[in-house]
């Protein structure tokens, strides 16, 4: 997945020069096809979108609308967007090969190093200079957006980003309430999705379908970014509420939900952890919790967060370390009653669970 800085080529240019012709060539996008700014707070700190027109902004900004705040110039990270065939500008030729998994690092000064990331699956390259807080990110057509990218956009920027703030971007869906939540945790496919929209359905508030960011300090909590939801087609019959017209089919036998369109007033923002969840499919009876180790929480939280995130290291294994010695973790044995799952968590939770059916 990694391309290290001495399998470049001598010859090519190095990363700081590239980053240049980059933002140049964002300026003469926005030149051609006008400035499209968006803005958000997340994890506490304020995001500027600055989309090279309007065709980019329509698979990117969507998930981020529960976050969006009034623009002002006072930007933490700023993110440089535009693709090349709405925009009829063209990328500056890359330093190494895009076509190929690429995460490449180059020192940037005192104040943090420079990171370029290129995924062939969403063909999008990506580059943060962390000393500027300062990022561009490219597509070659917006038009031929992945349906299954528009749910966790930008994602290796913040995750570069945020780690320089203390936040760590991990894999794992959230509910809760203001005063707490858990994580559903564990490798892809497990449930993770499901059971989080069988509590959302059920009255508890939603915090994250597949990554959220994780901050230790003062207590261990979660913050939201993405507000979209995803769920196997073959389960939709059994979430009555919810009609597959609404959602978006992105291939892989999923359909993906805007969740702030569908339950603005149950998205929730963020939530200290209060325990960590791993969902197991039961043989029926009541669904229940079985205590576990910090090591077993974190076999199910670490593998999925560190692969799928370009550069994280030794870095996320110590964030997830601490998260799993400060937290309790579950087994929850999913039962034969759907409606069980959020009446389990919040008992977990020690809350009162008002106007919760069934």
């Amino acid at each position: 997945m990694t391309t290290t800085r001495d399998q470049v080529p001598e010859s090519a240019s190095t990363l700081h020069s590239y980053f240049g012709a980059l933002l140049a060539a964002h300026r003469a996008a926005e030149q051609r096809s006008g400035e499209n700014r968006r803005c958000y707070v997340i994890a506490g700190h304020r995001v500027h979108l600055r989309f090279a027109g309007p065709a980019l902004a329509a698979h990117v900004a969507p998930t981020f609308a529960h976050l969006e705040a009034p623009c002002t110039a006072n930007s933490e990270l700023t993110i440089c967007l535009f693709d090349s065939v709405s925009t009829s500008t063209p990328l500056p030729h890359a330093p190494w090969p895009l076509d190929q998994n690429l995460h490449h690092q180059e020192p940037a000064g005192d104040d943090g190093s420079m990171v370029a990331v290129f995924v062939p699956d969403s063909a999008t390259l990506s580059v943060v200079d962390l000393s500027r807080n300062l990022a561009v990110v490219w597509r070659h057509d917006a038009g031929d957006f992945p349906p299954f990218a528009t749910a966790s956009p930008l994602m290796f920027v913040l995750h570069a980003w945020m780690r320089k703030h203390g936040y760590q971007l991990i894999h794992a869906a959230a509910v809760g309430k203001r005063g707490g939540g858990v994580l559903f945790t564990g490798k892809s496919g497990v449930g993770k999705s499901t059971t989080a929209f069988r509590c959302l359905v059920s009255g508890l508030d939603y915090l994250s379908d597949d990554y959220c960011l994780l901050g230790l300090e003062p207590q261990p909590h979660v913050c939201s970014v993405y507000s979209a939801g995803r769920l196997c087609r073959h389960t939709l019959d059994s979430f009555p509420m919810l009609d597959a017209e609404w959602g978006r089919d992105i291939g892989r036998g999923k359909v993906q939900f805007l969740l702030h369109d569908l339950f603005p007033d149950k998205l929730i923002e963020r939530f200290p952890v209060r325990a960590i969840l791993i969902p197991v499919i039961g043989s029926g009876g009541d669904t229940s919790v079985q205590p576990v180790g910090a090591m077993v929480a974190l076999r199910a939280l670490a593998p999925s967060t560190i692969v799928q995130l370009a550069g994280a290291g030794p870095d996320a294994m110590a964030h997830l370390s601490r998260l799993v010695r400060q937290t309790p973790s579950y087994v929850l044995r999913l039962g034969s009653n759907p409606t069980q799952i959020a009446r389990t968590v919040l008992q977990l939770l020690a809350v009162p669970s008002p106007g919760l059916g069934g």
